[in-house]
Parts: structure tokens; C-alpha cells; sequence
């Protein structure tokens, strides 16, 4: 059998592509973890112990109420409303500027007491608002009740809209110039990066669409621009913090379909790309797809989140696997380049779906960063969508060098032929007047002959 070829796959433009890519996802990775950890300062506090109370009341449980029960932070109940009492002293001495309170996520929102007295509220879930909230919160504590020695901190922690479990993350509490920057970092990184995602993958994801439908026969650049606009709409779960009843469902179901859609689209690129598509193959994924919307509006967010991602699973590592194969045959700069990224999409997300799920191999294997509840798998897509979309650039430029270098053979054709027609005409004129200078020769001796003849006569 014929072994297949992949587009673009000289090694010469992608010896340094390859490596760019390397050090790209290695210092990504670097600098996501970094940025989940806490400032070093005596003035910073980050409990790990707190006490827990299940409770949907709305105001403190008493602090002599025997429910109380000591946990390790971070935590997850599976409950509507959690309460959480954190103890702590504050170096007030070491520390210049308001306090504040550090939650690198709260879901589902809640309230803070400080000593008593009432700190900071994020909106809960109710019957006007669905929340989830993934960003970061850096939360204001009162001054004139923050103490030196024994502060009490209560936290009412909500679960999300879409979510069984109350989860309140490791916290941290200090001074807000302190903490600012650790915000701002993990700020970047769950809201701006996917901000800019949503706007770029729109707006390229269009322009691409648009070539393709001038050019139909580029299928490439069809999926590619489907694939990119498909992420862009998806990714918007970690811009949309709030949303009305009404909205909330088309939402989900919008999400669902654009998860499994890029996915599939993606999987359908590599394939054509490696030259391994099979028309069963296209309508199995196809199918599938249709699925997960369908799993959501007929079981809701536990059958599509919990089952229907998990199928989605063994697509992207089988994706992978078809990757590898192809960089493992041909052994190029290209299909190294192309095996990594889709590999490490592959990789981030089984990642999140173990950290979504809280599923006992992370925790096993990672129980330290089970808690920072980072997801991976946006930054993973975003890196794959630059390679394949850089692929398709350098396939663009290559075709246009090929017609530009066509149109320059096709000119020197042209001149050639002219030069030859040019030489042809001159020869057909130098022709032409030799042959009127015979005709009239011919035509003087016939005129000489006649006359002669005629004299001879008379």
C-alpha cells in the first residue's frame, strides 16, 4: 500500500517550526503552574485546614453547633451550599495596603464573614441568574474587623448551576498588593487567553470559511475554518460567568455541540491530511456528534458532560495514535510537528476531563495539583489550531510560488514563441522577395523574348 503523504511535509521549513513548537508548549506548561502558586510574603496566609457544616441556611451556623467537622482545603462537598470556617492570624505589621481574600475559582458564588461582620457576596444561582464562575476573586475583608490574633472567617459556598458539588478551593489571604499579581497571572490565563481565543478563532475562522467557499475543492481549508469557529463559540464557557434561565439550556446545548464539533472536524482534518479517510469513518463521527446535544436536552448536564465526553475521549487518542503513526513512517520536521500538538490536545483533554471529574488516577498521581483546578485543554487546542493553521499557510504560499513560478515558465514559453514567430516572419518575408524578384526576372525575359520574337518576324 501506498504510504500515505502529508501536506507541506518538507523538513526544511519546519526544522524550526518543530522546535518553536517544543519550547512553546513546555513554557506554557511552566508558566500555568507557576502561576497557581502563592507569593512568597510573611504577610500571606494559605490555610490548609478548615471546617465544614452542610447547610443551605443563610446566615453563620453558631460556632459551638456540633455539625461542624474539620476538612482539608481544597474541598469538594456534594451539596447545594456549604459552610466553611477558616481560622487565621494576620501579620498586620508586615503588611501595607487593604487585605484581601485570594479563590483562584467559586464556582457557584457565595458569601464571606470576616469576625462577624459581613466581607464580600459573588452572586449565587437563583430563579433571575445561572452562575459559574471561573475566574479568579480577589474579595475585600474589612479593615476595621481584621485582627492580629484568632480571625474567623466564614465562607457560604454555593455549587454551580450545572454542578452536584460545593467546592471551595485552597484560598489565600493577604495584603491586595501581594496578592494582585497571582490574580492578574491566573486572570490572563483563564479569562484574557480564552477572550482573545473567541475573537481570533471568529474572525480567522471566517476568513478561511470564505476562501473555501470561492474554492470548494480545498477541503482542508473548510474544516480548518469550521474547526476554528467551532473552538471560538466553545471556549466562550470561560467568558460567560452569568447567564438568564432562559438562555442557560440553548447555551449548554450550543457548548455540547461545539465541543464534540471540533473534535470531529479535527479529526476529519488529520485524516484527510495524512490521507486516511474513509467515508464509514466520517459518518461514525458524524454521528456521534448529533449525540451530545441530544444527551443534554434528553439527560441533562450528567449524561453529556460524564458519558458523552467520555466518548469523545478515545476519538482524540485515536487521533493522536493516527498522528504518530504518520510522523513515526515519514519521520519529518511536518509530521513531527503535527504528531506533538495533537498528541499534547489529546493529552490535555484527558487531563480535563480528569480534573472535571475528580477522578482517582489525577488525584493518585498529582494530588497537589488536583487543586488548582486548571484546565489544560484550551491552551492544548489553541496550539494545535496555530500549527495546523500555519500548515495551511505554508500550503497557501507553496501554491502561489507554484503559479507564480507557472506563470514565469508560461512566460518564457511566450517569448520563446514570439522570438521563433518573429524569426518565421522574417524568413517568409526574405522568402516573399526572392520570390518577386524571380517573378519579375521571369516576367523581363518574357517581355524580351516577345519583342525579339516579334522583330524577327516582321
Amino acid at each position: 500500500m501506498k504510504r500515505p503523504r502529508w501536506a507541506c511535509s518538507s523538513p526544511r521549513p519546519w526544522r524550526a517550526a518543530s522546535a518553536a513548537a517544543l519550547a512553546l508548549g513546555a513554557a506554557l506548561f511552566v508558566t500555568v503552574v507557576r502561576a497557581t502558586d502563592p507569593p512568597p510574603s510573611a504577610a500571606v496566609v494559605a490555610p490548609r485546614q478548615a471546617q465544614l457544616i452542610v447547610s443551605p441556611q443563610e446566615t453563620p451556623p453558631a460556632a459551638d453547633d456540633p455539625r461542624w467537622r474539620g476538612v482539608e482545603l481544597a474541598h469538594s462537598e456534594r451539596a447545594r451550599a456549604v459552610w466553611y470556617r477558616v481560622q487565621f492570624d494576620a501579620d498586620l505589621r508586615a503588611a501595607q495596603g487593604s487585605w484581601r481574600v485570594y479563590l483562584p475559582y467559586f464556582n457557584g458564588g457565595g458569601r464571606l464573614w470576616l469576625n462577624g461582620a459581613p466581607a464580600a457576596a459573588v452572586a449565587e444561582t437563583s430563579d433571575e441568574v445561572r452562575v459559574r464562575w471561573e475566574r479568579p476573586m480577589l474579595l475585600p475583608l474589612p479593615d476595621g474587623a481584621l485582627q492580629s490574633r484568632g480571625n474567623e472567617l466564614l465562607l457560604r459556598v454555593a455549587a454551580a448551576h450545572s454542578s452536584e458539588y460545593a467546592r471551595l478551593p485552597r484560598l489565600v489571604i493577604g495584603p491586595q498588593p501581594v496578592l494582585q499579581p497571582m490574580h492578574d497571572r491566573r486572570l490572563f490565563f483563564v479569562r484574557t487567553l480564552p477572550l482573545v481565543t473567541v475573537i481570533t478563532g471568529c474572525v480567522v475562522g471566517l476568513l478561511v470559511l470564505l476562501i473555501w467557499w470561492r474554492r470548494r475543492q480545498e477541503v482542508l481549508y473548510g474544516l480548518f475554518g469550521l474547526a476554528a469557529l467551532l473552538w471560538a463559540l466553545r471556549t466562550l464557557t470561560f467568558v460567560l460567568d452569568t447567564l438568564p434561565p432562559t438562555l442557560w439550556e440553548a447555551w449548554r446545548v450550543v457548548y455540547f455541540a461545539c465541543t464534540g464539533g471540533f473534535i470531529v472536524v479535527m479529526a476529519l482534518f488529520t485524516l484527510a491530511l495524512a490521507g486516511w479517510s474513509r467515508p464509514w469513518l466520517t459518518r461514525t463521527l458524524f454521528t456521534y456528534w448529533a449525540l451530545g446535544p441530544l444527551a443534554f436536552i434528553v439527560g441533562g448536564e450528567g449524561l453529556a458532560a460524564r458519558v458523552w465526553v467520555a466518548g469523545l475521549l478515545p476519538v482524540g487518542v485515536g487521533l493522536a495514535a493516527v498522528a504518530l503513526a504518520a510522523a513515526w513512517r515519514q519521520r519529518t520536521a511536518a509530521t513531527v510537528v503535527i504528531a506533538f500538538s495533537v498528541a499534547a490536545a489529546a493529552l490535555a483533554g484527558l487531563h480535563d476531563y480528569a480534573m472535571a471529574w475528580r477522578l482517582p488516577v489525577l488525584a493518585a498521581l498529582a494530588p497537589d495539583w488536583l487543586h488548582h483546578r486548571i484546565f489544560l485543554l484550551h491552551h492544548g487546542a489553541n496550539l494545535l489550531l496555530v500549527v495546523m493553521g500555519v500548515l495551511l499557510a505554508v500550503r497557501f504560499v507553496r501554491s502561489l510560488d507554484e503559479v507564480e513560478q507557472a506563470n514565469r515558465t508560461l512566460e518564457a514559453r511566450v517569448r520563446q514563441r514570439e522570438t521563433e514567430i518573429a524569426a518565421s516572419y522574417e524568413r517568409i518575408a526574405s522568402l516573399q522577395a526572392d520570390r518577386a524578384a524571380a517573378e519579375e526576372r521571369q516576367r523581363i525575359m518574357r517581355d524580351l523574348h516577345d519583342g525579339l520574337g516579334a522583330q524577327l518576324f516582321t
